[in-house]
């Protein structure tokens, strides 16, 4: 029920997409720990066939509190591959550091299966907390560095209604305020530079980053997707000034044609890329301090 602006992401789809990557083992899930767990008629899953052959010693785990069609509780599921069965805990969800629960739960199913941290060879991973953030409008604050005179691009998108019929819709507001993009003075097209960013137009664009002071960085310039040149040079000079502070390069995220289209999904990374690197540099000291493979 959100309206969120994602450029050319489709929220929705994005939410279905993730829910039923992690619904097959969700619902592995929902089996082992209970035997009278009914899957939807339309859903045939067998743990036995589909997980457990060739896979002893893995570990897989499901961060999502999505409701799905099964009725599972929200929580942390953890299941425990083994050669000698398959084995599944739920722990409760712990929102101040979800990967407090995610060891808990792997702990848990673990002791279930009577198997130490150090035997098991992998780490299998699932999360919904970069989508929760968009959802949820807890991004990072963003800096837009675009072709000056193309300030505006996410504001303009595509020049089209929110809603062909309904005229008074509006579009959501971008995941990157206004006075935070900065307009660099450079040119490129698809033969080459017209306009060469230099030294003194580098020194322009990072003092006024560096003056709002953002979380994450999203560089989009024109025709990056052809000649990468002009964004390392603006991301070489950032790191410089703002070491630490992540940098998304529309030429690395999405080196498409397109403008809006890689300008929004540019931002879209930069907007989740402190949120997801808190979580998995936490949960990855959890991991290492229990004994546990690095998740992938």
């Amino acid at each position: 029920g959100l309206d969120v602006d994602t450029g050319d992401v489709d929220v929705k789809k994005v939410a279905i997409t993730t829910t039923r990557k992690v619904e097959k083992r969700m619902l592995i899930q929902a089996v082992c720990l209970d035997d009278k767990a009914t899957p939807h008629p339309a859903s045939q899953v067998h743990p036995e066939r589909d997980v457990a052959d060739g896979y002893e010693g893995e570990v897989y785990r499901c961060i999502a509190g999505t409701r799905l069609q099964y009725t599972l509780a929200e929580g942390r599921n953890a299941v425990v591959v083994a050669a000698h069965g398959v084995f599944a805990a739920k722990v409760p969800t712990t929102p101040h550091d979800q990967g407090e629960g995610v060891v808990a739960a792997v702990a848990a199913a673990l002791d279930a299966a009577g198997v130490t941290g150090a035997e098991v060879r992998s780490l299998a991973h699932g999360m919904t907390v970069g989508t929760n953030a968009l959802l949820e409008r807890r991004g990072a604050r963003v800096c837009l560095i675009t072709t000056q005179g193309f300030e505006d691009i996410l504001e303009l998108r595509r020049q089209d209604r929110a809603s062909l019929y309904r005229l008074w819709q509006q579009h959501p507001t971008p995941l990157v305020r206004a006075d935070h993009v900065v307009g660099a003075r450079e040119r490129m097209t698809p033969s080459g530079i017209e306009l060469p960013l230099s030294d003194d137009a580098i020194r322009e664009v990072v003092a006024a980053v560096v003056a709002l002071n953002p979380e994450s960085v999203a560089i989009g310039l024109l025709f990056a997707y052809r000649d990468p040149s002009h964004e390392a040079a603006l991301a070489r000079a950032i790191r410089a000034a703002l070491p630490g502070v992540p940098i998304s390069m529309s030429s690395e995220v999405l080196p498409e044609i397109r403008e809006y289209e890689r300008v929004a999904t540019t931002a879209l990374d930069a907007y989740l890329a402190p949120v997801l690197l808190t979580y998995l540099v936490r949960l990855s000291g959890r991991t290492a301090a229990a004994g546990l493979p690095e998740p992938s």
